[in-house]
């Protein structure tokens, strides 16, 4: 019996566990393997969306790099995973008289980009951020603040100047942004067609949102792979939600946990989340995969290369979104042998 081709929990975890160990003679999944797919470059190492963390994560061998792109007051567009840049950078030191809540973005208060200029926002310095920092799981504290923050324009440089497999373009809080007559989604078109990414034919591009409205926007593009963003947690999709996705997308990005459900932290059952939008021919991405163990669930042995392969064996999915595409990449050359 084929384990590739059954979805039994027992033959998924044989997977698994064979994957991990290589107890088998390894598939050739060279060509079918999920796409590596970064989160604010390689953000594990240095911090995020950085010239270095994304120096970092094409020298990893990501295949895809990405941008969340962020505005400043005077319209220049950067790369920053969050508009709220007070954890990611040094501006709560700089530009603690600038915090304040604004809730059509999030509850807390913040330090926004939107409430600086572009000049005010390039004195800072990056601040590396560690999630699990509060158990003392602290990332790479020789990079704490290392590298500097990059443009949209000068991502897209970066970007076109290597071997990558393409570019993903995020876009938030779009209509908020226009309310303050900031166009993220013109910024974001206009900087693409200056880059030539209109008529590349080397590189994909992704565009990755949230709003509808915003992928609808750039259906004009018809290079552009069009990604609707759902962070709410799912266990499938029905026919109706699969074809009304379609309407404006044709890949969608889901969370960990409406892949590989876990209780207790331990791993109970998988969802027909990738499932069922792949028989209707939509790309599924999942994340966000990281490193440290607290990330994992018991039945990944403390060990991210077996969560890989658990979404590349057993969930089949299309694209990993990581803040260590060199685990992905060291995993896939060493298991997955052409």
């Amino acid at each position: 019996m084929n384990c590739l081709y059954h979805h039994d929990a027992i033959c998924r975890f044989i997977i698994i566990i064979a994957a991990a160990e290589c107890l088998f003679p390894c598939t050739n999944l060279e060509d079918t393997r999920p796409l590596i797919i970064t989160h604010n470059g390689a953000s594990g190492v240095f911090p995020g969306s950085t010239d270095l963390a994304y120096q970092q994560a094409i020298k990893d061998a990501a295949d895809i790099i990405d941008c969340t792109v962020q505005m400043s007051k005077d319209g220049t567009a950067f790369c920053k995973h969050s508009a709220d840049i007070s954890s990611s950078t040094t501006a709560s030191v700089a530009f603690a008289s600038k915090a304040s809540t604004v809730h059509e973005i999030q509850n807390k208060s913040g330090i926004f980009s939107f409430d600086l200029s572009w000049s005010e926002i390039a004195t800072l310095k990056p601040s590396i951020i560690s999630p699990f920092a509060q158990a003392g799981m602290l990332r790479n504290p020789a990079a704490k603040n290392a590298g500097k923050l990059m443009t949209l324009p000068e991502f897209l440089d970066l970007a076109k100047a290597s071997n990558i497999t393409g570019i993903l373009i995020e876009i938030e809080h779009a209509s908020y942004l226009a309310k303050r007559g900031i166009g993220v989604v013109e910024a974001v078109s206009s900087a693409l067609t200056k880059a030539g990414y209109d008529k590349e034919t080397k590189q994909q591009v992704f565009i990755q949102s949230d709003d509808s409205s915003v992928l609808a926007a750039f259906k004009k593009f018809a290079r552009f792979r069009r990604v609707l963003n759902i962070e709410a947690k799912i266990s499938g999709a029905s026919k109706p939600s699969v074809d009304d996705i379609k309407k404006y997308a044709d890949t969608v990005r889901v969370n960990r946990n409406s892949v590989a459900q876990i209780n207790g932290y331990f791993l109970t059952h998988f969802t027909d989340t990738v499932s069922s939008l792949q028989d209707a021919n939509i790309t599924v991405f999942v994340g966000v995969l990281k490193n440290e163990f607290m990330n994992l669930g018991f039945d990944y042995f403390a060990d991210p290369t077996v969560e890989i392969a658990t979404y590349t064996l057993a969930v089949l999915a299309d694209g990993l979104v990581t803040d260590n595409p060199a685990t992905a990449a060291s995993y896939f050359s060493e298991y997955l042998i052409a």
